[in-house]
């Protein structure tokens, strides 16, 4: 055999490993996104995160019932009056969405990979809410953004380096929050709020929506709003692989609180 015929058989075989390799990196790159935040989800995790919101066997739900959820025992307003302050303490998983957090969720086009959303997250969040009966009076939430983590370091240090040192987001509640009836442990309440958001030094009103609930030793806070980063003086992160990404980025957040002046357990 020729060198040349010899030679056709590796050439083959190489390209059919190339294209094994590409198929492999482009499925890895494209990894599902997180699932977005929600409420209900979250006090389910919570529940089985170990030391923490374990339900007691009176209180274990029957996943066979096909009913409405079965919340735990009553509140009352003096349950929930006063000040709670931002709970860190619960094991954070950005993928997994365990913990407290606050992160985006990015539509992008990817080279050779197609749609994709682009979540990051993280999890150095601080702040307090009053609560006067069943109505949020005043909330202050923080939010490091230097700190956010998504499934790629580059994008990663590319978001940091465009919102440079020392970028925080801060969502100030300006009018009430009424819960209306006392909720139950563990029942979710849609809600709706506004406030001003600002990142870095630019603030802009808006309105979010929101999920509410009592837990078993505090309160959980889910939302999303959509905001246009323009509006912020946030240039949409570019990349060598990202051919386009929306201007537009939804926010989430994912929130547990504690009593002030409580230990974390």
């Amino acid at each position: 055999m020729s060198a040349s015929g010899r030679r056709q058989p590796l050439l083959i075989g190489g390209a059919i490993v190339v294209a094994v390799v590409m198929a492999v990196v482009v499925w890895w790159l494209r990894g599902d996104a997180p699932d977005t935040v929600d409420a209900g989800r979250a006090l389910e995790q919570d529940r089985s995160e170990p030391g923490i919101g374990v339900l007691t066997p009176s209180e274990e739900v029957d996943d066979t019932s096909q009913s409405e959820p079965d919340n735990g025992p009553p509140t009352s307003p003096d349950d929930l009056t006063g000040t709670w302050t931002v709970d860190t303490s619960r094991t954070f998983d950005g993928t997994q969405g365990l913990g407290t957090f606050v992160g985006y969720r990015v539509d992008e086009e990817l080279s050779g990979i197609g749609a994709n959303t682009a979540v990051g997250r993280t999890p150095v969040v601080d702040g307090e809410l009053v609560l006067d009966a069943t109505r949020v009076v005043a909330a202050r939430i923080s939010a490091d953004l230097m700190a956010l983590e998504s499934d790629d370091g580059r994008r990663d240090n590319r978001v940091r380096s465009m919102l440079g040192d020392g970028a925080t987001a801060q969502f100030v509640l300006d009018d009430n929050i009424d819960f209306g009836e006392v909720p139950r442990v563990g029942e979710v309440v849609e809600l709706s709020a506004s406030g001003v958001l600002t990142i870095r030094d630019v603030a802009h009103h808006i309105t979010v929506d929101l999920q509410a609930a009592v837990t078993e030793r505090g309160l959980l806070i889910t939302g999303t709003t959509v905001i246009v980063l323009d509006d912020f003086d946030v240039a949409v992160p570019s990349a060598g692989i990202v051919l386009s990404a929306s201007d537009d980025a939804t926010l989430e957040w994912q929130l547990f609180f504690r009593r002030a002046g409580s230990n974390a357990s």
